[in-house]
């Protein structure tokens, strides 16, 4: 799932789409972040579930880098026929 958490910056308020929500991410929610990511842990949810769920998102990343790679390649070779 792909979403987008919508930050104002004066306020310091975050949306947070209702599909999150209804999938359990209500009252306190652990967060985990560092420079690049921000991971939100769904309440109640295992250490278990937790990596794996992050080993997807790995999974997802390299599929999307892999794809753009590839998109590069692609216009380089058709920038090269001309």
């Amino acid at each position: 799932m792909k979403r987008k958490i919508v930050i104002n910056e004066n306020t310091q308020m975050a949306y947070i789409a209702d599909d999150l929500i209804k999938e359990g991410y209500r009252g306190d929610v652990e967060v985990l972040a560092n420079f690049n990511t921000v991971t939100l842990l769904r309440p109640g949810s295992s250490i278990t579930d937790q990596i794996a769920s992050l080993e997807l998102v790995i999974k997802d990343l390299a599929l999307r880098l892999k794809a753009r790679e590839e998109e590069k390649l692609e216009s380089f070779n058709d920038n090269d026929k001309k």
